[in-house]
């Protein structure tokens, strides 16, 4: 309890990114956030559509611990009830209205997902202007009296039982709204057709100039694949992953991570795959860009945790590769390897396999490749053969060109 009294003080701060303000990151006992939202529990499973909660420190669930906010008690409604809703905590304490408007803006959502606001009389007013029409009213359950044993110091500050209760009234209100699980047909989110493109994005120097880079490769071809690959360094792994990929499309798009968060350079990297690739006629190695698979909208991967209890915000990440870099390219196919052991990039592989589709683009996951002695082939196990000088056993896990290059920056 004496813990759980000094989370006033440990709770995140806000952050601005790309003109919103958002939670930081938090990481402890009693409090988690990342990307912007506070950890919903209860997430057992990959979930069609989103419940997108924002509010003020009623919604955040200022005095209770990441299990007992509101969206966390109503995702464990939603599982009772078989519903196919991913709940997300959106809240921000003394949040502005304004503020919360700006945040739903530049949510990527899909046909079928909800927002819920908390928010005054006055203030549903302006919502209902901008399209959302359906309004739930709070009253009937604050004045039924069964909530007055259970505020801290003032209705919005309650305790689990009255965030259960909430929960449970607003579920009611819109359960017969709510799809359900389909076992059979896991593409019914369908995204809602963009007749603007978000506001993050609409004057962004850094995506407009990649986007012209882009059409500057004239690619021609029409049924095409992309991959997007760290390298660190580039392996056989990475070699017989594209060697697969380019022969199930016309070209294939190779984007080397530009961000240079990583033992090896962007420049040896991209060097290193350039090198690996350039017998393969119908591959083309080009830059990420600035933006995509940055930290700058990717953060968790170039700061791991070893946490699973964690929701990745990966819908700036995706909107950019469905609706601006896809288009361009004729994207179609996208690659990715199979992977067992790093929560980070399982969970992205999830999201994509989730979310590809309604774009019209087919993820394809491929099985880990392995070396001659039957082991899995992996970047992590070469920097570890690199630090231990094993030549021998580098000899088997990345090409010629990688050897080359890794020795070459070592004598330096």
């Amino acid at each position: 309890m004496t813990k759980f009294c000094g989370l006033e003080n440990i709770s995140p701060g806000t952050i601005i990114q790309n003109g919103i303000c958002r939670l930081a990151d938090s990481n402890n006992e009693f409090c988690r956030t990342i990307n912007g939202k506070r950890v919903t529990t209860d997430k057992n499973r990959d979930y069609a559509f989103d419940i997108n909660f924002l509010g003020p420190c009623m919604v955040y669930g200022v005095l209770v611990d990441d299990k007992n906010t509101i969206p966390s008690c109503l995702q464990r409604i939603i599982n009772e009830n078989n519903r196919d809703y991913s709940v997300n905590n959106y809240g921000l304490r003394a949040m502005e209205f304004f503020e919360q408007v700006r945040i739903a803006d530049n949510i990527n959502s899909k046909l079928n997902d909800k927002f819920i606001f908390i928010v005054s009389k006055k203030e549903n007013e302006v919502l209902k202007s901008m399209g959302y029409n359906s309004a739930i009213s709070l009253l009937e359950l604050y004045n039924s009296g069964v909530l007055k044993n259970y505020f801290i110091d003032k209705p919005a500050h309650c305790n689990s039982e009255a965030n259960d209760m909430i929960a449970r009234f607003i579920y009611e209100k819109i359960e017969k709204e709510l799809k359900t699980v389909d076992s059979i047909n896991h593409t019914l989110a369908i995204a809602i057709p963009n007749t603007k493109k978000r506001n993050i994005f609409g004057n962004n120097r850094y995506l407009n100039e990649y986007l012209e880079f882009l059409k500057g490769l004239n690619i021609n071809t029409s049924n095409n694949g992309a991959i997007l690959m760290n390298c660190n360094p580039f392996t056989y792994g990475h070699y017989k992953l594209i060697d697969y990929a380019r022969k199930e499309v016309n070209t294939l798009i190779v984007m080397v991570v530009q961000e240079d968060k990583s033992k090896y350079s962007f420049k040896d990297r991209y060097e290193m795959v350039k090198e690996g690739c350039k017998d393969f006629e119908n591959v083309v190695v080009i830059p990420s860009g600035k933006i995509f698979g940055s930290s700058m909208i990717f953060p968790e991967y170039f700061n791991r945790s070893e946490s699973t209890d964690v929701s990745l915000d990966l819908s700036i990440d995706q909107e950019i590769f469905t609706q601006y870099i896809a288009p361009v390219l004729n994207i179609k196919k996208r690659f990715v390897g199979q992977e067992q052991n790093d929560y980070i990039t399982r969970e992205y592989n999830k999201e994509l396999k989730r979310n590809l589709p309604l774009y019209g683009i087919e993820l394809i996951e491929i099985p880990r490749f392995r070396n001659i002695n039957g082991d899995e082939i992996s970047a992590k196990t070469v920097r570890r053969a690199v630090e231990e000088n094993d030549d021998e056993l580098l000899e088997i896990l990345v090409p010629e060109s990688t050897l080359r290059l890794i020795k070459t920056r070592k004598m330096k």
